[in-house]
């Protein structure tokens, strides 16, 4: 599906995101993510904006979780998108780089925790890739998709279309 991004939108994402994930030009991002997919904006965009490094994922090492993390522990990666069923198996590779691994566009489903963050992230197309984040601490259950991204507003309502009261 096309979906139309007003430039303010996409504006507020990187900087909401750049704020709430830390990143800084000391960063090294990585590009795991198809271009054509929405989600790859995640890593290129705010990591362009603060001046730090982006690796474009070569197509051999995105099926293989060990030449993956070999490639990203050589160049000293620290941050990445991958798609949450990708997730689940990579974070079982001793990686020694990542200070943050962001999952994405799907229910994330976890029988392990990493040494290091992992964010569960949220949001529709339609309101800028990412409209939620939640830094995941347990493996079991239902992984909450969190709080909204700096400057973004959420609600949670019935089919009624009312405001639902906290905990729902």
């Amino acid at each position: 599906k096309g979906v139309l991004i007003e430039h303010g939108s996409f504006a507020n994402f990187c900087y909401g995101f750049i704020e709430s994930q830390q990143i800084t030009e000391r960063d090294r991002a990585a590009n795991y993510l198809q271009i054509t997919f929405d989600g790859s904006i995640i890593d290129i965009f705010p990591t362009l904006v603060v001046g730090a490094e982006l690796h474009i994922i070569p197509s051999q090492l995105r099926l293989d979780m060990s030449q993956l993390n070999a490639y990203m522990n050589a160049h000293s990666i620290t941050l990445i998108t991958l798609p949450p069923k990708v997730c689940e198996v990579f974070i079982h590779q001793p990686n020694t780089s990542l200070r943050l691994l962001i999952a994405g566009g799907e229910q994330l489903k976890l029988s392990f925790l990493p040494d290091y963050p992992l964010i569960n992230a949220y949001g529709p197309t339609e309101n800028t890739v990412a409209t939620t984040y939640q830094r995941v601490d347990q493996v079991h259950g239902n992984i909450p998709i969190g709080k909204p991204l700096p400057n973004i507003w959420t609600y949670v309502m019935n089919s009624d279309h009312q405001l639902c009261p906290v905990g729902v």
